[in-house]
């Protein structure tokens, strides 16, 4: 048997998952991507840290924009702004070239995909 690679993997894993479930993908997915430009920055790697800076900022949006306002109330509202400084920060971060933003960022996403976790049943 031959091993599936992993974006292959995450592909069926995110078409195939959950409601709950792709929700932590994208959190697991904004961490790592944050990460990445972090080490990018560091190492002075600007086109990486670019890219995926943009492609967490991208994946926050998709949080962002998929909140049930309708039926969530309060804790909807509040997440949708949470999100929102968020977009700020990763910007603010981008432009700056600084990690500070993205690193606060990727705490509060942790925070988030933590409690979403112990949703699960």
């Amino acid at each position: 048997m031959h091993a599936m690679p992993i974006d292959t993997y995450r592909a069926v894993e995110a078409t195939t998952a959950d409601p709950l479930a792709l929700t932590l993908l994208l959190f697991d997915e904004a961490i790592r991507r944050l990460s990445d430009a972090a080490r990018a920055l560091a190492r002075g790697d600007r086109a990486t840290f670019a890219r995926s800076q943009n492609a967490a900022h991208a994946i926050v949006y998709t949080l962002s924009e998929n909140v049930d306002a309708a039926r969530g109330g309060e804790i909807a509202r509040n997440l949708t702004r949470l999100y929102d400084f968020m977009l700020r920060h990763l910007t603010e971060g981008l432009l700056r070239l600084e990690a500070g933003p993205l690193d606060e960022v990727r705490g509060l996403l942790t925070e988030l995909r933590d409690g979403f976790a112990g949703i699960r049943p």
